[in-house]
């Protein structure tokens, strides 16, 4: 049986609008159904070259070859992985980890260590990092600290959950070093005397537009619209064809 010009041609068009949907709906699959990993543990941890989810922010520019001895990434097979900042020279640079949470409470933790600071001037430290507000959980400005200085800190989240971004520090110039920093729910409110941050006095401060800034929308109203619009195509190209009548 040979079919015609126009019936292949609407099977080819029907085959187009079959692959365009289960593209397009494999994609919403993937990001509306991926659960985010579990936030129990060392958040120092990663794979090939790079700490997961980590970003290296500096308020001076550095070459690529300067970032990559500034910024490290050590992790030993028979000890914790650290995060390490190296500045030569006089300068704020960070680590950064941004984090989407659950409705609860947290504790979070960590270390520093401290080698060739100007004590009383460099200072550097581990904080849970809000736009007005830091709070600190761990934080020296001697010159050096042979032992590992400890700190922990609560954080409540409430409403339906909250972006949050910790922050490993330096500023001025030396090495300072962070390991054994995580975030590890908390099955009860902790005691008053432990120090602790209710994010709902803190709320969400909406920033104005930036240049580079990433898409902030949500991925189902691009998905729901690649949708309409493949429709609406495939209704002119197939329903108001000349040759249908």
């Amino acid at each position: 049986m040979k079919l015609d010009e126009r019936a292949r041609s609407h099977l080819v068009r029907w085959a187009l609008l079959l692959l365009l949907m289960a593209l397009v709906l494999g994609h919403f699959g993937h990001a509306v159904g991926a659960d985010p990993p579990p936030l129990i543990g060392d958040l120092i941890e990663g794979n090939g070259d790079a700490p997961t989810g980590w970003r290296g922010v500096s308020e001076r520019h550095l070459d690529p070859a300067l970032a990559a001895t500034t910024f490290v990434w050590a992790h030993p097979s028979s000890a914790p992985s650290e995060l390490r900042l190296i500045n030569r020279k006089r300068n704020l640079i960070h680590w950064d980890r941004t984090l989407n949470l659950r409705p609860g409470w947290y504790n979070l933790s960590g270390e520093v260590r401290t080698e060739g600071l100007i004590a009383g001037r460099d200072l550097a430290f581990i904080a849970l990092q809000l736009p007005r507000n830091a709070f600190s959980l761990s934080s020296t400005n001697a010159a050096s600290e042979s032992d590992w200085k400890k700190g922990a800190l609560y954080l409540k989240v409430g409403g339906s959950g909250r972006e949050v971004l910790i922050t490993c520090k330096l500023e001025g110039q030396g090495t300072a070093s962070f390991r054994s920093l995580s975030l590890v729910p908390a099955s009860s409110p902790p005691p008053p005397a432990v120090a602790q941050v209710d994010l709902d006095n803190y709320p969400v401060e909406r920033e104005g537009p930036h240049p580079y800034a990433a898409p902030s929308g949500r991925p189902w109203t691009l998905i729901v619209t690649i949708i309409l619009l493949i429709s609406l195509t495939l209704y002119g190209w197939i329903g108001l064809d000349p040759r249908r009548k």
